[in-house]
């Protein structure tokens, strides 16, 4: 069953699969299934999947090449902006599925669902229950820790876009002792006015890799630190990164030298 509620049914497990999406990408690559796959994004940077053929972007991908790639399953973004993928790929008779990794838990469902389509159910079970252990620890670790550090995830753009609640990066955020800095936001990603900005209690900003941050708009002395590569990409790698945000707030709570911050 996929994101979207569809039965997904296969004869045998897909050994050609072409992967829309760069999470669901690495995913596959962790589930030791790189071979089975046959093609990629512009968007997909894991060095396992370089050498494969692009089929362009994940929504309004090449029809004509990736047809020719005569995959036997195709996974890619649930969601209404990839709706057409969904239609095309039934009328061509390829299988589809289609899954998000919006929230923290979506990634070991997704995980256990890409093992079972790639014929792999107990390495992907295992990868998860990892995943899972290793997120309870972690809340274990720094999630009571005193007091909260609010926090501000900055996606970039002008104004700037911030993560709010319901995405994987504030609950990464919440799970090792961090809080929200700006008020509700009317969509899990969304822009903020510099007003917002300004007055809003902040003590740390993280900023994805690439993006550049408003420090002009910030109090003087607020730390601003770049998450690490990979961030933005939700995978099992996901503990990983926790693990640097809960270590990050902890040296806020202490007053430590930070690595890599660019506060004003």
């Amino acid at each position: 069953m996929d994101a979207r509620g569809v039965g997904i049914t296969l004869h045998r497990p897909a050994d050609r699969i072409i992967s829309l999406v760069p999470a669901l990408t690495s995913i596959l690559v962790d589930l030791g299934a790189a071979d089975q796959l046959v093609g990629r994004t512009d968007y997909d940077s894991n060095p396992a999947v370089a050498a494969l053929p692009s089929v362009g972007g994940g929504i309004g991908p090449s029809r004509e090449v990736l047809l020719a790639l005569n995959p036997d399953l195709v996974i890619g973004f649930a969601g209404a902006d990839d709706a057409a993928n969904a239609d095309w790929l039934d009328a061509s008779d390829i299988p589809f599925a289609a899954f998000r990794t919006d929230r923290m838990e979506d990634v070991a469902a997704v995980t256990r669902a890409l093992g079972r389509l790639a014929g792999v159910p107990t390495r992907a079970d295992s990868l998860a229950a990892g995943l899972e252990g290793e997120l309870d620890a972690l809340a274990d670790e720094y999630g009571t820790r005193q007091p909260s550090v609010r926090t501000l995830v900055l996606i970039g753009g002008t104004p700037p876009w911030v993560a709010g609640p319901g995405t994987y990066l504030s609950e990464m955020v919440a799970l090792v002792g961090g809080s929200s800095a700006v008020p509700a936001l009317p969509a899990p990603y969304a822009p903020i006015s510099p007003e917002i900005l300004v007055s809003a209690d902040i003590d740390l900003v993280l900023v994805l890799p690439g993006a550049t941050s408003p420090v002009e708009l910030l109090p003087e002395g607020t730390p601003v630190v770049a998450l690490p590569e990979g961030v933005d990409i939700p995978d099992l790698g996901l503990a990983e990164h926790a693990r640097w945000v809960g270590e990050t707030l902890e040296r806020v709570r202490t007053g430590s030298p930070m690595a890599g911050s660019g506060g004003s």
